[in-house]
This record gives C-alpha cells, structure tokens and sequence, in this order.
C-alpha cells in the first residue's frame, strides 16, 4: 500500500485534512474561551432574531 504513489498522495491529503479540521475545533474552542463568548447565548439570541 505504501509502494502504491496514488495512496501515498491519499493519504498525504487525508491527514492534512484531518489536521485541519483538528486545528479548526482547537482554535474555535481557544478563542471562544479567551473571549468569553457563550455560544448558547449566540444561538439563541439567533434564533429570537429569526422568530424561531
């Protein structure tokens, strides 16, 4: 599998997506801490904004 050029161009892909994806939640989760930020109040007050 690891002889294979197209896997490794897979799974290079892959893991770079994973690590993105990784790196997304970890710094949505940093900065909403640091800020303070609730995000059930950011929702709800959505929602109301919408009539729901």
């Amino acid at each position: 599998m690891f002889k294979n050029k197209f896997m490794r161009v897979l799974l290079v892909a892959s893991f770079a997506n994973i690590g993105s994806m990784t790196g997304t939640v970890v710094a949505a989760y940093v900065m909403l801490h640091v800020t303070g930020i609730d995000p059930r109040d950011v929702l709800l007050s959505g929602f109301n904004a919408l009539g729901l």
